[in-house]
C-alpha cells in the first residue's frame, strides 16, 4: 500500500470501526471456533461411513446443507462438515451485520451527512469501511485456521494435511471477499436499508 493509497484512509474512522464493531466479530468468530472444534472432535472413520450412508438415503436433505462427499480424512471430514454449510452461513451472517454498521446504518440515521462534513471525501469514508471490514475477515480466518490446525494436531497428530488446509482456507477467505464486495455494492447503490437486506444478504 503506498502514500496514496493510505491517504484515502481515516485512521480515526477505523478506530472507531474496530471498537463499534467488535461484540459481533466475537460472536461470530467464537460460534465458528466452537463449531470448528466440535467437528474436528467427532472425526471418525465409523461416523463418516455412517453419515456417507446417510447421504445415499437422504441425499437432498444433506445436499440442502453443504453436506456432500464422501469423507475419507480428516481433511476431507472438515471440507465437508464444516465448510460446507457453517463456514459459508455465520461469516455471510457477520458480513451482512458489518457492512449494515459500517455504511447502512450511517445512511439510516442521517450520520453520513455529518461524516461529509468533516474533511473526509465519499472515497475516503467507503475506502476505510472496506479495508476495516477485509482486515476484520482476514484476521477472523488467521484465527480460525490456527484454532483448527492446533485442535487437529491435538485430537488427531498428523492427520490433518495442513497444506491443502491452508488453501482450503484461502478459498474460503475470498469467498468472503467477494460476498463482502457484493454487500458493499448493494450498501452504496441503495438508500434504503430494505434493499440492502434484499439484494446485499439474497445474492451473496
Amino acid at each position: 500500500m503506498g502514500k496514496e493509497d493510505i491517504k484515502m484512509l481515516s485512521f480515526r474512522l477505523m478506530r472507531r470501526n474496530f471498537t463499534s464493531c467488535l461484540l459481533p466479530f466475537a460472536i461470530v468468530f467464537l460460534l465458528i471456533t466452537m463449531y470448528t472444534t466440535v467437528i474436528i472432535y467427532m472425526y471418525n472413520p465409523e461416523l463418516a461411513d455412517m453419515l456417507n450412508d446417510y447421504q445415499e438415503a437422504i441425499p437432498q436433505m444433506m445436499s440442502a446443507v453443504g453436506m456432500t462427499g464422501i469423507a475419507s480424512n480428516l481433511i476431507e471430514w472438515i471440507q465437508i462438515y464444516l465448510y460446507g454449510f457453517i463456514m459459508r452461513l455465520f461469516p455471510l451472517i457477520f458480513i451482512i451485520i458489518m457492512v449494515n454498521k459500517l455504511v447502512m446504518r450511517y445512511i439510516d440515521r442521517g450520520s453520513m451527512a455529518c461524516l461529509l462534513a468533516t474533511p473526509n471525501s465519499r472515497k475516503k469514508i467507503i475506502c476505510t469501511q472496506i479495508i476495516s471490514m477485509i482486515l476484520y475477515l482476514i484476521f477472523c480466518m488467521i484465527c480460525v485456521t490456527t484454532v483448527g490446525i492446533l485442535s487437529s494436531e491435538a485430537m488427531f497428530p498428523g492427520e490433518l494435511n495442513t497444506s491443502k488446509y491452508l488453501v482450503l482456507n484461502i478459498g474460503t477467505l475470498m469467498l468472503w471477499l467477494a460476498q463482502t464486495g457484493i454487500a458493499f455494492f448493494f450498501a452504496c447503490l441503495f438508500s434504503d436499508s430494505k434493499y440492502y437486506y434484499i439484494f446485499g444478504s439474497g445474492i451473496p
